[in-house]
């Protein structure tokens, strides 16, 4: 059992919280726990069925181990293949060519990883020969994507939109043939997950896969962003 807590978990939104404990298990822990706070609380309680009792963690818990991370001194991070246990500093393959990119998955896909790649992809065009999926990963955030105009903005660059569906992180769906290299911001980079096990797959985050898309090489997005 993970658990997660800090300044910076405090201020992190709960999408961004949610694909954090998703995660969990690529560091070795089942799963992943954090403290409820009132915005997670109201977020359950307008979906919940029925009452249950939030719990939180003793006062004098004691813990195995604890660590603490600076996330100031984070850049971008990359998962290179094909093992998602290798994970490396984005600088590091920044230059590489890419010809597919996937934004969606359980780990990926909200609203606010929509929002980011089309911020990043305002003003531009997807790469010729570039194939950007986008997947929002549920019929909700599909809605709320269309109803703020992020869905107009991702097809106005060039990227396919589809409904929410696993076929794509999977490669039942956009598979990649050999010799291509994908952007993707799913959970798994192992040979053969997207297609052809002669292809290779960068997870990223949404805004790299956008940046990646533009250029058709993965590539830092910050300097996309604006502010």
């Amino acid at each position: 059992m993970l658990e997660l807590g800090g300044n910076t978990i405090d201020n992190m939104s709960l999408e961004g919280r949610q694909s954090i404990t998703c995660l969990a298990m690529f560091t070795g822990a089942i799963t992943a726990i954090i403290n409820p706070d009132e915005r997670a609380l109201s977020y359950i309680k307008e979906r919940a069925r029925i009452d249950i009792e939030p719990l939180f963690s003793d006062s004098d818990a004691t813990y195995a181990s604890r660590h603490e991370i600076d996330v100031s001194a984070l850049e971008p991070i990359v998962v290179v293949p094909p093992s998602p246990a290798d994970t490396r500093n984005l600088s590091e393959v920044v230059g590489t060519e890419v010809q597919v990119g996937y934004l969606g998955s359980c780990a990926s896909g909200r609203v606010e990883d929509l929002e980011l790649a089309a911020d990043v992809l305002e003003g531009h065009k997807i790469k010729n020969g570039f194939q950007l999926n986008v997947i929002p990963t549920s019929q909700e955030i599909m809605e709320i994507a269309a109803k703020k105009g992020i869905i107009t903005r991702l097809i106005n660059a060039g990227a396919f939109i589809s409904s929410s569906s696993c076929d794509y992180c999977f490669g039942r769906m956009g598979v990649m043939r050999a010799g291509q290299r994908a952007v993707s911001t799913g959970t798994l980079n192992v040979r053969g997950r997207m297609g052809s096990p002669d292809s290779e797959i960068y997870i990223v985050n949404a805004a790299a896969v956008a940046a990646a898309a533009i250029e058709g090489r993965i590539t830092d997005p910050r300097p996309y962003l604006k502010g």
